[in-house]
């Protein structure tokens, strides 16, 4: 039988979820209100009228309003990301925005969408496999146990696994790699080295997803808004010249800024023959390690001849590889597991957003964005474009904190503005492109998201190193734009 002590104590523990559960439905009808609110100011103080007189007509103000208020509910969560998503798409057409549900709803047939779901069946394989675990082992007995050093490994380990596979994935992994880790040497939430782990494994998933298309599903869809709006095609090799020099660089600079802001309070991680112990126990490299490493190490030589042998496609080579994990006497991954890794919010939301995106194109709104908004950089030095609009957007990722809706919202006015002053919309679409992945000043990107929760650092802990790793970004970036843009073809 229960004494009173018991029962009190869940009494106090139903008050608690109770009370917390008022506490979110609050939240979320005030996000609710906001957005409406926030939608309808937009809708009312944008010119009415037709384009030659400055002015928007009803179906622009109307996904300017839309745009608006999907930002405030994905920022604060009031409603399940993958909800909000679907809403934009049942009131597109209400709204006078589409003409129907069917030609609203027609960016899903992208690639983008089927490239998403690949990436997630690859990403099963490499973690189930043991491969992530086997290359965090051998980085740390090749270079040392050292806290600095550790570090390091992790993000560069974090950043390398992203350039091949989406960054949630990678930081799931590299996540999971440091925790036993940070147990072991009993590391709790206040540790500095516990602090810049958990910051610079999401900010290296990042670095390194720019370093090739196939790092991010925010990569494809950049290069398919600028195939489909500018008629321009941007090959695998092209992106990897600028991507990964600035992964190299940057990773070591983020790693460098991170260690002087938030200096690790230990020496080291542990004895070196531990880890050996470790990587010994984990024997010779499985059939399914080998397995997995193939089909990787070829979807990589396919993705770089992708360039120069049109044939290929970037999507279809990620479809066959995630379809080949499949096929009997392989059997990598299995459905029901795929079901279950599978973000299917982030497809719905990167459906929602190009649907947004296209739509923003033929309602005018992003012709008029560049008329009244960018046209004043357009005699600027093709330098000082390019680190303007670097920092835009690093700055409008606080407002729109959802990279794919960043993208959606940039990219079409900024080939608007690169067309209109003579310049090859790829010399300032790329820097964009690779910008909104810098999201370095506060954890509200999802990435960034994935290491938050365990509660080593907090809001604010992330944005002077944040900041300082943001600057050296957009100078990076504008000085390789510069410099290796006509040479791989963006003059």
């Amino acid at each position: 039988m229960k004494n009173k002590n018991d029962l009190s104590g869940n009494d106090s523990k139903v008050k608690f979820i109770q009370t917390e559960n008022k506490s979110t439905v609050k939240r979320s009808i005030l996000g609710i209100v906001i957005a409406v609110i926030a939608g309808l100011l937009v809708y009312y103080l944008l010119p009415a009228g037709n384009a030659d007189a400055g002015g928007l007509m009803a179906s622009a103000r109307s996904l300017a309003a839309l745009f608006t208020a999907a930002i405030v509910l994905w920022a604060m969560e009031s409603l399940p990301v993958a909800v909000t998503s679907l809403l934009i798409l049942a009131l597109m057409p209400l709204l006078g925005i589409s003409k129907s549900l069917g030609s609203a709803v027609a960016s899903f047939s992208s690639p983008v969408i089927f490239f998403i779901i690949a990436s997630f069946v690859l990403s099963l394989a490499v973690e189930k496999s043991g491969l992530g675990r086997r290359f965090a082992l051998m980085l740390i007995n090749h270079t040392g146990t050292g806290s600095k050093t550790a570090i390091f490994v992790f993000m560069f380990g974090c950043a390398t696994t992203s350039t091949f596979l989406s960054d949630v994935p990678s930081s799931v992994i590299w996540m999971t790699l440091s925790l036993p880790i940070l147990n072991n040497l009993n590391l709790k939430p206040g540790s500095n080295f516990g602090k810049a782990i958990m910051i610079g494994i999401p900010i290296a998933a990042l670095i390194g997803g720019v370093a090739t298309p196939a790092g991010s599903s925010i990569n494809i869809l950049a290069l398919s808004l600028i195939k489909s709006i500018a008629n321009i095609d941007i090959t695998f090799f092209q992106w990897m010249g600028l991507g990964v020099p600035m992964y190299l660089i940057m990773i070591v600079i983020a790693w460098f800024v991170l260690i002087t802001i938030i200096p690790p309070e230990i020496e080291s991680i542990g004895e070196k023959a531990f880890f050996v112990k470790e990587q010994q126990e984990l024997g010779k490299w499985s059939t399914r390690e080998y397995k997995t490493a193939i089909i990787m190490m070829i979807s990589m030589v396919l993705w770089v001849a992708s360039s120069w042998i049109r044939t290929l496609d970037i999507v279809q080579i990620a479809i066959f590889a995630a379809v080949v994990m499949f096929l009997p006497g392989v059997s990598l991954v299995d459905w029901d597991d795929v079901h279950k890794y599978t973000g299917w919010n982030v497809v719905l939301l990167v459906g929602s957003v190009m649907c947004l995106g296209f739509a923003s194109v033929d309602t005018g709104l992003s012709a008029w964005v560049v008329q009244n908004v960018l046209s004043g950089i357009g005699a600027f030095d093709v330098i000082w474009v390019t680190i303007i609009l670097s920092a835009f957007t690093v700055i409008i990722h606080l407002p729109i904190p959802i990279n794919p809706a960043l993208i959606a919202a940039v990219i079409p006015p900024i080939i608007g503005l690169a067309t209109s002053t003579g310049v090859n919309p790829a010399l300032y679409c790329i820097p964009v492109a690779f910008t909104a992945s810098c999201a370095f000043l506060l954890p509200l990107d999802t990435v960034i998201l994935i290491t938050y929760p365990k509660g080593y650092y907090k809001m604010l802990d992330m944005f002077v190193p944040g900041l300082i790793i943001s600057v050296f970004w957009v100078l990076v970036m504008s000085g390789l734009t510069i410099a290796l843009g006509p040479v791989l073809g963006f003059n």
